[in-house]
């Protein structure tokens, strides 16, 4: 049994490493858009009919899984990771902005408060220090509609907006915790865990972080993680399963593009 599994090791780890003869990849679904509620859509070909969807919720992390129907357990997930979305405030200050002139300073306090970057937990120094600007500039906006002062309102806002769209993530600045998706534990003890290497790559022409790795359960399952950043958003692409699917997720992973979205930076 165990030159079998060592022989399967073997076959997973040419694979993952781009040697030997490489499956044919079945066509895929047509491109289809999602967007997560982050503010940034992504549209790529979905797995096909036999891979069930699945929201996927868990790990800080939003958005779909596609599971292999009878199968000993291959997943695909293609989420984004909120946390970094939740530090872009450009959406909120653009809603300010549309009613500047009319809002009322109560109304645009508790708004605002709702509005600020995150200063106090900031992912970059840059975050920090255009982020204290922007926070300064809403608060003399809200000065100003205390005092009545519409034009002075908008302004403030307008400075406050141009501030936040210079705030830019790139993958570099991803803290290393959040470049791992899979993680050993009671099912997958680290004993049956060989962590292939991670290494840099582009996706939808977009540095990116890419993690290989196999483990055994029950089968040699090999595991790719894919990181990539996007108008401030952190995407993810997680595949584990058989060698012989792994083409399947490279093809979703080479039909993603990105949208247009509201705030760009």
């Amino acid at each position: 049994m165990w030159i079998l599994r060592s022989l399967l090791f073997g076959v997973a780890l040419a694979i993952v490493l781009g040697c030997g003869a490489t499956p044919e990849v079945e066509d895929l679904p047509p491109p289809e858009r999602f967007d997560w509620g982050g503010g940034q859509p992504i549209r790529f070909s979905p797995a096909p009919a036999d891979w069930r969807r699945e929201k996927t919720t868990s790990g800080g992390l939003l958005g779909l899984r596609f599971v292999k129907t009878g199968s000993v357990g291959e997943g695909i997930t293609m989420a984004e990771a909120y946390h970094y979305s939740d530090h872009d405030r450009c959406a909120e200050i653009d809603e300010l902005l549309a009613h500047c002139n009319e809002i009322s300073w109560r109304d645009l306090s508790k708004k605002v408060q709702k509005s600020r970057v995150n200063v106090w937990n900031p992912v970059t120094d840059q975050e920090e220090y255009l982020g204290g600007h922007v926070n300064e500039s809403m608060d003399r906006a809200v000065e100003a509609a205390r005092n009545g002062n519409g034009v002075e309102v908008c302004r403030e806002l307008e400075t406050a907006r141009e501030q936040a769209s210079r705030i830019v993530f790139s993958i570099d600045d991803v803290a290393e915790e959040d470049l791992v998706v899979f993680r050993t534990g009671r099912l997958v003890p680290a004993r049956s865990f060989t962590l292939l290497g991670t290494s840099r790559t582009e996706v939808a022409g977009h540095p990116a972080v890419r993690r290989d790795y196999t483990f055994d359960y029950r089968h040699i399952f090999i595991g790719r993680e894919l990181f990539f950043m996007h108008n401030n958003r952190l995407f993810v692409a997680h595949f584990h399963g058989l060698a012989e699917n792994l083409p399947l997720f490279e093809g979703m992973i080479d039909s993603i593009v990105f949208p247009a979205a509201e705030c760009e930076h």
